[in-house]
């Protein structure tokens, strides 16, 4: 948006001025920021983790994989849409019906092999949590309309 003066806003340039964070070119007024651009540069300020635009598993990967999900050991590709696009699981067998029939070449689990009591799990928000940016506030309305 154009102030008078011609000079834009700083709320304008911000969606047109920052690099794709998937092609590593500059967003231009031809080129705005993607959603799933926007949504992971918010989030990867707040430092929890790589955010997916599309989280779920791909409807092509096996059953066994879809109900379970992203896993520890499965290793993969941030595609530009930003999905995870599953390729294989080192702490998973070869043979696994998870992992693809055709694997790199000297594939091999990782030995030793993940002791589950190493994996710390823990509920950092509890339900109704949210996150939201500084300039967010809660409210509540008491009114029964």
């Amino acid at each position: 948006m154009l102030r008078s003066g011609g000079t834009q806003s700083p709320a304008s340039r911000d969606n047109f001025s920052r690099t794709s964070s998937s092609t590593g070119e500059r967003a231009t007024p031809l080129t705005p920021e993607r959603s799933s651009e926007t949504y992971a540069r918010h989030l990867l300020l707040k430092k929890r983790g790589f955010p997916l635009w599309i989280p779920g598993p791909n409807n092509n990967l096996p059953t066994t994989y879809r109900r379970i999900g992203i896993n520890i050991g499965d290793v993969g590709i941030i595609t530009q849409s930003g999905a995870f696009s599953f390729l294989f699981n080192i702490c998973q067998a070869p043979d696994s019906p998870i992992n693809p029939r055709i694997l790199p070449e000297q594939f091999c689990t990782l030995s030793p092999s993940i002791d589950p009591v190493d994996i710390l799990e823990w509920n950092e928000f509890e339900p109704g949590s949210y996150l939201a940016s500084a300039s967010i506030e809660r409210s509540q309305s008491n009114s029964s309309s």
